[in-house]
């Protein structure tokens, strides 16, 4: 399943993101996954896709959200004149984006919640997703 939108940073645009943000449902860039963890957990809970354990639960969330669907909803209100950042920004810009995005929330609608996956059901046995199942079942960036 890979999704075009999904081959590049949902923050910055870098191409082929190795991490994610579970909470945001999006995937990022090796600098933008930096920022974000300094953003904090109680925002942003990160992972690598290639070498952290995933839920089911993980997994099925980030099938269902992404990055244009997340981006439909943190950029919904995003002011003409501004612009993302890209691969080539300086990390306090990219860093004031995050920001202003997800702690903010700046840009997003002020009375919708952020998009959530439907119901996810599984078997009570406290599963977890290897990696490398993860990459062979699911492949976000082709």
């Amino acid at each position: 399943m890979a999704w075009p939108e999904n081959q590049k940073c949902a923050d910055c645009g870098a191409s082929k993101p190795r991490f994610a943000s579970i909470t945001l449902a999006v995937f990022l860039c090796n600098r933008c996954y930096g920022i974000h963890r300094g953003v904090g957990a109680h925002i942003t809970r990160t992972k690598c896709v290639g070498l952290d354990r995933w839920t089911p639960e993980e997994v099925h969330r980030m099938k269902c959200i992404g990055n244009a669907v997340a981006a439909a909803y943190w950029e919904q209100r995003l002011p003409q004149g501004i612009q993302r950042p890209s691969p080539e920004s300086p990390d306090s810009e990219v860093e004031r984006w995050i920001r202003d995005k997800y702690e903010k929330r700046l840009f997003c609608p002020p009375d919708l919640p952020p998009p959530e996956a439907p119901k996810f059901a599984i078997e009570e046995t406290g599963a977890s997703v290897r990696s490398s199942t993860f990459q062979a079942d699911w492949k976000p960036f082709g």
